[in-house]
């Protein structure tokens, strides 16, 4: 059986990748080549300029490693010479996955690494897919990635892929509209009956002080109030 872990850099689940069980390729993206969190690698996804990773501000040494290494760097539109394991990226194959079309244009939905990994995954014929390091479950800037990688997992998973995110916790677990009730639903509905308990408790008092005050205006002022 065919199997990839793809791993990215966020720091809380990212350890957990299967380093360790050579049955899984490990994929990961760009200067992380460079990073000793990075245990061991397969697959490279670089699919930015030339400009970025000659010169990458974050990791100034990433260029001379990309050179060097013998992990298969895939590479968009072309795969760069200078780089010994470079591989041109299938993007017309991967895109020919897509069938259908948004107003009339063929779908066109890759806006971040991870998700070209995916569709690369698709293309070999991985039968299982696993996701660490990523965080899209959030409102940061990646959050906005969020909708892609949604496309691609269902685009796999369709196809029979099984897909196991190890992060982004609670992006592909909601409550089951019409059936399901959410936490918040839950949380305001248990709210709701304790103020309605409080509501017949306190008509409760408001009686028994209405008795109260009745008997004492009795007791001191006779039936004169009455009268």
């Amino acid at each position: 059986m065919k199997k990839v872990a793809i791993v990215g850099s966020e720091v809380s689940t990212r350890d957990n990748a299967p380093f360790d069980d050579k049955t899984f390729d490990i994929w990961s993206f760009a200067d992380w080549l460079t990073s000793a969190w990075l245990k061991r690698l397969d697959g490279l996804i670089e699919i930015h300029s030339p400009s970025m990773y000659m010169n990458h501000p974050r990791t100034p040494e990433y260029w001379g490693a990309l050179q060097t290494t013998d992990v298969p760097v895939w590479m968009y539109p072309i795969a760069d010479p200078r780089v010994n394991s470079a591989k041109t990226y299938p993007l017309a194959e991967v895109l020919s996955l897509c069938k259908g079309t948004n107003s009339g244009k063929a779908i066109k939905l890759l806006n971040c690494s991870l998700v070209y990994a995916l569709g690369l995954a698709i293309v070999q014929e991985y039968e299982v897919i696993d996701v660490y390091g990523v965080e899209l479950a959030h409102e940061t800037k990646y959050g906005q990635q969020r909708h892609a990688f949604a496309f691609w997992s269902g685009l796999a998973m369709g196809r029979g892929i099984e897909v196991n995110v190890h992060c982004s916790e609670g992006l592909f677990h909601k409550p089951l509209y019409g059936i399901e009730t959410s936490m918040e639903t839950a949380k305001a509905q248990a709210y709701m009956d304790v103020v309605k308990q409080q509501m017949v408790e306190a008509e409760q008092l408001k009686l028994k002080t209405q008795g109260a005050l009745m008997m004492l205006e009795k007791l001191v002022y006779g039936d004169k109030i009455h009268g």
